[in-house]
């Protein structure tokens, strides 16, 4: 990213629409979670690649192209390493059942800052 901003060169910001935070063990105990580490996903905006892939408010992702979430940043380091255009596998629970999806990663739209 530095390279390209020296270089005057715009900057990419992939994106899949979510919005989370990192689950504890004593959160994941507080409410009965199913993992005691991963990402909450706490919002995911309409229309969205994560919207599309069948993403939903509530679910836990646990991995990222093989590789373990722990928390959101792992989540979210897991989607800045794709390029726009591919797409970055996720697994995660959804309603207590374990699911996967591969989800488009998208530029963030410019009106999201």
């Amino acid at each position: 990213m530095a390279d390209d901003l020296i270089a005057g060169r715009s900057v990419s910001h992939p994106y899949i629409g979510i919005q989370g935070q990192t689950i504890s063990a004593d959160i994941a105990s507080q409410y009965g979670l199913p993992v005691s580490d991963g990402a909450y996903i706490s919002g995911v905006v309409s229309g969205s690649p994560a919207d599309e892939a069948g993403i939903k408010d509530g679910d836990i992702v646990v991995a990222a192209d093989g590789q373990q979430v722990k928390s959101m940043d792992d989540l979210i380091a897991a989607i800045r390493k794709k390029g726009i255009g591919e797409k970055v596998s996720l697994t995660f629970y959804q309603d207590g059942s374990k699911k996967n999806a591969n989800v488009a990663v998208e530029e963030k739209p410019k009106n999201l800052g």
